[in-house]
């Protein structure tokens, strides 16, 4: 959607119109075809709503371009610290694909310096802060500004889904498939194409979103999953690391909204290298005050 390439974002909003047809047809199905009881209808519309809501979110929100608002902050103060600049383009040469804590790179495909956790996407053909990867189904990559939407909307996706199969009635989803094992041509047909669209779907969004929640709580991207050494930036809390991704743990969290974060995602605390210095000169002073003291039985 925010591709530098003409005919990816074309793409990309055919993706996006094609994947919110099929929201509604799901919607038709249920609600005007099989007619379901109000109590139904109430819990499922809430979570249909939040997961359109979300995947629009995700898809029309700048996930974080050199255009954002944030990396056009970083640049300022780059661009006033040449020291800094200059830093960056030394260590570029050798930090393809590596961890590069504190540094600014710079990109062989953009030309540009970037900041640190910023990859490349082949796609798009520009850079993204903290990218996680480039979603087909959202025609969008997922990156620092539109990863809690993405996330929400695998959330709330599986849950309307999983609601719809369950509640489904006048057929049930049981009834719907047993068409398959039937020669019934005045059942609808209507009804077993939602249940086998809403079937694929429930298992998609609801693997990502396990598998987007156990990266997110060890503070990786599925880029930086295939780096070498011990992440920098990942805290030995779950919950710090969903904080600094998500925002305050609070009913925020569950709505696709602007999430209250102190990092602008350019730069990161380096908390593990921290962590371990932090140890080795407590090491250091264990080991000095053992060899003044330790003989001497003080």
């Amino acid at each position: 959607m925010f591709s530098k390439h003409t005919a990816s974002r074309q793409v990309g909003k055919f993706t996006v119109l094609l994947i919110v047809c099929i929201f509604l047809f799901e919607w038709y199905i249920y609600e005007i075809v099989c007619k379901p009881d109000t109590i139904r209808t109430v819990f499922f519309n809430i979570f249909f709503v939040l997961a359109l809501w979300s995947y629009l979110r995700a898809a029309f929100t700048d996930p974080g371009t050199p255009e954002s608002p944030e990396w056009q902050k970083h640049m300022g103060r780059l661009e006033a610290d040449m020291s800094a600049s200059k830093a960056g383009d030394t260590e570029s040469q050798n930090r393809k694909r590596a961890w590069s804590p504190g540094e600014t790179t710079k990109c062989e495909a953009c030309k540009i310096m970037r900041p640190e956790r910023a990859h490349h996407c082949s796609l798009c053909g520009r850079c993204i802060l903290r990218m996680d990867h480039h979603c087909p189904w959202v025609g969008n990559c997922i990156g620092w500004r539109n990863h809690k939407y993405f996330i929400l909307l695998n959330m709330w996706g599986a849950l309307a889904t999983l609601t719809w199969l369950l509640t489904l009635r006048g057929p049930t989803a049981p009834e719907a498939l047993s068409v398959l094992l039937k020669d019934d041509s005045k059942q609808s047909v209507l009804p077993l194409a939602g249940v086998i669209v809403t079937l694929v779907l429930f298992i998609i969004t609801g693997a990502m979103f396990i598998y987007a929640m156990f990266m997110a709580g060890r503070n990786y991207t599925t880029i930086e999953e295939l780096f070498k050494g011990e992440n920098p930036y990942a805290y030995p809390s779950a919950l710090e690391n969903f904080r600094q991704l998500l925002g305050p743990i609070d009913y925020r969290i569950l709505l696709p909204l602007t999430p209250s974060r102190s990092l602008d995602g350019t730069s990161f605390p380096a908390v593990a290298a921290s962590a371990q210095a932090m140890s080795g000169r407590n090491e250091e002073r264990s080991g000095l005050w053992w060899s003044r003291y330790g003989s001497t039985g003080v």
